[in-house]
């Protein structure tokens, strides 16, 4: 896995939202973040870097892009993208998996013996399940103006297998509830499965979960605090709008 590191001579932006309580390093000897840099949105690239320094009760802030001013600011970010990772010692870092494994790190949910290797199976499982099922299919904020009956045939088209890799996920699932993947029950691999079928749910798949056997999991998960903070708004990104949306009506 490769990553840029960058130092700026200059703030990114404006709108930065802070939370205090004591950092502290975590796995690795990775400490908090300083800084989490992406834009008003509940994305995959901010909520497991967010619920798992939230879960830590670990200081970080949160620093909003307007899409705005994005063109400008591209450039002078580590790899030409958000979000990005601000440390104490001012170096920047980009790239989505590494901003979510320093997070993770630090917060201490990266899992340990079998749990980190069922962990990382999830991460891996849910960035493939992202690219190739959920954000070429699905409409978002940004497509959704245009969205027509060929997107509308491309989903539906989509949805089935959508609904499949869903449910073969049941499969991992431990514990006499069968409401987790690992011993621990939280850490960054589980976190992004609740949050592909959150967006699911909040899409175009209400009530996945229940219909795939994940309906335990994702009750639980949804119950814990770090999860609802950034769900209902009370994260430093405050009330973001899903970037993935529920299929417009045509006409």
């Amino acid at each position: 896995l490769k990553f840029k590191m960058h130092r700026f001579s200059a703030p990114l932006a404006t709108g930065i939202r802070r939370f205090s309580a004591a950092a502290m390093p975590g796995q690795l000897g990775v400490a908090a973040p300083k800084k989490i840099v992406y834009f008003a949105v509940n994305c995959k690239c901010n909520a497991t870097p967010t619920i798992c320094l939230e879960y830590a009760g670990l200081t970080y802030e949160a620093q909003i892009v307007d899409r705005a001013d994005w063109p400008a600011m591209k450039p002078g970010t580590p790899t030409g993208s958000l979000p990005v990772l601000e440390l104490d010692d001012g170096t920047q870092m980009g790239e989505s998996a590494v901003c979510k494994k320093v997070c993770a790190a630090a917060a201490g949910l990266l899992g340990e013996g079998k749990d980190f290797g069922v962990s990382e199976m999830l991460v891996s499982m849910m960035e493939d399940f992202w690219k190739s099922h959920m954000f070429p299919n699905i409409p978002n904020r940004l497509n959704v103006g245009a969205w027509n009956a060929e997107r509308a045939a491309q989903l539906d088209k989509a949805l089935p297998e959508i609904e499949a890799v869903v449910a073969g996920l049941a499969r991992f699932l431990v514990g006499p509830e069968k409401d987790r993947f690992t011993d621990a029950g939280f850490t960054v691999g589980e976190i992004d499965v609740w949050h592909r079928l959150y967006l699911l749910e909040q899409g175009p798949c209400p009530e996945i979960a229940t219909r795939a056997g994940l309906g335990a999991f994702y009750n639980r998960m949804q119950e814990v605090e770090a999860v609802r903070k950034f769900r209902d708004g009370q994260s430093q990104f405050g009330a973001v709008p899903t970037l993935l949306v529920k299929p417009p009506a045509l006409a």
